[in-house]
């Protein structure tokens, strides 16, 4: 008596195990694509909060600008 996996002929076992191989690495490197593309929105969204921030924080400091005094003069 044989198991099931013996009468398969070998050319078959093998081109059904690299199928097999080739799904897997299809599917991780699909995984590892889509933890990427979610990855780099993560980091864009933190950059555009950052940035705004950034800018919310600048409007509400007062200027504190160097003003020569020819021009203070004119003004």
């Amino acid at each position: 008596m044989t198991s099931g996996m013996t009468s398969l002929a070998p050319s078959t076992l093998s081109s059904a195990q690299n199928c097999n191989r080739e799904y897997f690495y299809l599917m991780v490197k699909a995984f590892r694509r889509i933890i990427t593309a979610v990855t780099v929105a993560v980091l864009a969204f933190r950059a555009v909060g950052s940035f705004l921030s950034w800018i919310e924080h600048q409007e509400d400091t007062a200027a504190d600008t160097w003003i020569d005094e020819d021009e203070f003069e004119d003004v």
